[in-house]
């Protein structure tokens, strides 16, 4: 019974060693890839738009909110994402990717392939929408739809 006993500890020890030896190239590599920068980034064009909504609210307000924004708290969540669709080899493989100059490259343009490419999503998606409501009115003459204001105008009422 003993030698089951320690068997299995040793067996849960080696397990648990393994998930925390991956969590922390998990995170070696978030931290290589800035990918927790790049949600505080994202986190200040919100705020920026929320104070465009509300120009009355004090800049301090704007930078205690600022402070409360931690990569950290992005990663945490991000963490178990990583560990549940990259193994071990992966993540080694991903780190010796963004270790080449390709790989920081990648780095160093993806803020802004991301802030372009979601400008570009987004026109994309409004213009879709318009051939759709084109379509409707040809279609239905009846039919009168309008694309509701952007979200953050809709925060002002």
């Amino acid at each position: 019974m003993k030698k089951i006993t320690i068997s299995c500890a040793l067996m849960l020890g080696i397990f648990a060693f393994g998930q925390n030896s991956k969590e922390v190239k998990v995170r070696e590599l978030m931290t290589l890839t800035g990918a927790g920068n790049l949600g505080v980034d994202a986190s200040k064009r919100i705020a920026d738009a929320f104070k465009e909504v509300y120009p009355n609210i004090s800049e301090e307000f704007w930078n205690e909110f600022a402070k409360e924004i931690k990569a950290s708290d992005l990663e945490d969540l991000i963490v178990p994402i990583y560990l549940k669709y990259y193994s071990e080899d992966d993540l080694n493989n991903l780190i010796l990717f963004y270790k080449t100059p390709i790989g920081k490259k990648v780095i160093a343009s993806t803020p802004l392939t991301m802030k372009e490419s979601s400008e570009a999503g987004m026109k994309w998606g409004k213009e879709i929408g318009q051939k759709i409501l084109k379509k409707l009115e040809a279609e239905d003459s009846s039919v009168r739809v309008e694309l509701p204001p952007p979200p953050m105008k809709m925060l002002s009422k």
